[in-house]
């Protein structure tokens, strides 16, 4: 064997496990992705029932807001129909926001797998153009996915349905 050719020789196991972590990383971040998506569209939807949309206008009235946009308007809507809940409110948008925050260091920074079946998202702040590194191994990631799945249920509990959709699909049984 030459020696060009036992410098092109590939460790295969080192591949095996350099795919099996990036796996966990891949799958990771395609169900935080995913479960932030239902809480983005839980919110779209109880938006538009405070709003009283119809479904023709859902998507025109909903759709332009970013997803930061979108929790100021529910938030502030929101405490114009439940003031008594607003420490409550407050705090739900809030936790929102801050898993976005996480939310954009995944979807716009450089992912990538560790050594050791780690993973970091380098990302740029806008606010410092300076990069910075989150996250250390896939768990990490996929907590994330839990968080926005237990405020989709909160957002679902906390604001609840509003009582004209209640009565409205209690009429209608």
């Amino acid at each position: 064997m030459s020696d060009d050719k036992a410098h092109r020789k590939v460790d295969m196991e080192a591949v095996r496990k350099e795919l099996a972590c990036n796996a966990r990383v891949f799958e990771a971040i395609g169900r935080f992705i995913f479960q932030f998506s239902q809480l983005e569209f839980t919110i779209r939807v109880f938006l538009a029932a405070q709003l009283k949309l119809s479904d023709e206008h859902f998507d025109a009235v909903t759709g332009p807001y970013d997803f930061r946009m979108l929790c100021t308007v529910a938030k502030e809507i929101s405490l114009l129909r439940f003031p008594e809940q607003k420490k409550d409110i407050e705090s739900l948008f809030s936790r929102c926001l801050s898993l976005n925050d996480n939310r954009v260091r995944v979807a716009h920074g450089l992912c990538s797998g560790g050594i050791g079946g780690g993973m970091t998202a380098r990302h740029v702040a806008r606010s410092s153009l300076k990069a910075s590194h989150y996250f250390e191994k896939p768990e990490d990631v996929a907590k994330l996915a839990d968080i926005a799945q237990s405020l989709m249920a909160e957002v679902l509990f906390v604001l609840g349905v509003p009582p004209e959709a209640k009565a409205d699909a209690d009429t209608s049984a």
